[in-house]
């Protein structure tokens, strides 16, 4: 009974005397603890997040937010701050995207308009052409209520309109609250192709009806 914990220390730390079975044990059983050991290591410690050290190179941009888990303040006078800020969002032009199908929609929206306009005077003359005013939620004069009563004068209008609005929304419109935030540039996203394009080549709405 004492001799087998003996016999069994000696397969661990001993020299193993033979190849078989002595030898094939004493390797056999030190490669199983090492096994067991790593196992055990990694289910107690098992792998986390950790700090990537090295993941991010002076001027790539991350696919990711990157997030500081810590809060922490930056050590800069708030003045120099805003000024950077600014540079910084000054050196990035604004981007729009492109709806081809505006210009027509507008067009088409003008032409009804001036068609209600037409039905409107025919009907019931200058009465009308302010009723259809009153409901388009629009003013005009009496000097501008008669010159929409006749319809060659109208029919004008509604082509001068109508073809403005193909020819410059083409062009690009944008908010007078994005416009007066532009810098000298802006990108625009026209088919899925980006290019960049002076301030001029773009109207805000105010510019457009100017």
């Amino acid at each position: 009974m004492s001799r087998r914990p003996k016999s069994r220390r000696r397969l661990l730390s001993g020299v193993p005397r033979r190849l078989w079975p002595d030898a094939v044990v004493h390797h056999g059983l030190r490669v199983a603890m090492l096994l067991t050991l790593g196992v055990g290591v990694a289910l107690l410690f098992p792998d986390g997040p950790g700090i990537r050290v090295g993941e991010y190179d002076l001027g790539v941009v991350s696919d990711r937010d990157v997030i500081a888990q810590v809060r922490f303040e930056v050590p800069q006078d708030p003045e120099i701050l805003a000024e950077q800020r600014q540079a910084a969002e000054a050196a990035v032009p604004s981007t729009f995207e492109y709806r081809p199908a505006v210009p027509a929609s507008v067009a088409e929206a003008i032409e009804g308009f001036f068609a209600k306009v037409d039905s409107g005077a025919a009907a019931g003359g200058a009465t009308g052409v302010t009723g259809v005013l009153s409901m388009a939620a629009l003013e005009a004069s009496a000097d501008e209520i008669t010159l929409l009563t006749d319809s060659a004068t109208s029919g004008r209008l509604r082509r001068t309109a109508a073809s403005g609005a193909r020819d410059f929304l083409s062009r690009g419109v944008i908010t007078p609250e994005d416009a007066a935030t532009l810098g000298d540039s802006v990108r625009i996203i026209r088919g899925g192709v980006e290019r960049i394009t002076s301030r001029g080549d773009v109207l805000s709405g105010r510019e457009y009806y100017d």
